[in-house]
């Protein structure tokens, strides 16, 4: 996700990770200040991996689809709310909304719900769905998994960026808490 928000545009991103994998020698080693430490073939692989990444203005997502992640996240949200509470959930937005270690994922309106993303927003959405599931208690994860594949269904949402997500159906006019 930082790629995405710093990065101009996919051609710029490509353009530096085919100077990276042309040095001679190849870096053997990437040492991020957050995250894991790459070494050997993983090196080359994440290089082009990241260069391929669609970034900036390149996101593809459409103001429809954008709206379409908004409404999902925020039935996540009052699903997490009637599972871990008010409190709980306002927590967990506020830190993605005001996290000064990162950019703020999204943006939450007056109310507290979320108002749209500053991010791609399949990777916003995955980011708080994750988050919401791992601010549980393992025994109560499982309710939350069940809406949050429901609501990916519902607003026909492609699974395969997802979280143990199901195949994606029509979505309907029902909320969760109707099914």
């Amino acid at each position: 996700m930082f790629h995405q928000i710093y990065m101009p545009s996919q051609r710029a991103f490509g353009l530096a990770a085919g100077r990276v994998l042309r040095l001679d020698p190849r870096p053997t080693i990437i040492a991020p200040q957050h995250g894991g430490i790459l070494v050997g073939d993983q090196v080359a692989s994440v290089v082009e991996a990241v260069g391929r990444l669609e970034v900036g203005l390149d996101l593809p997502e459409s103001a429809a689809d954008a709206a379409r992640f908004v409404s999902a996240a925020n039935d996540i949200a009052r699903e997490l709310q009637e599972i871990a509470g008010v409190e709980r959930t306002r927590e967990l937005l506020a830190g993605f909304a005001g996290d000064t270690s990162f950019t703020r994922l999204f943006v939450l309106d007056g109310a507290g719900a979320i108002a749209s993303f500053k991010v791609a927003p399949r990777l916003a959405l995955e980011a708080f769905a994750n988050d919401a599931l791992a601010a549980l208690p393992p025994d109560r994860r499982s309710d939350l998994r069940r809406s949050i594949q429901l609501i990916r269904r519902q607003y026909n949402l492609d699974p395969t960026h997802g979280p143990s997500s199901p195949t994606s159906t029509k979505p309907g006019p029902r909320r969760i808490t109707d099914v």
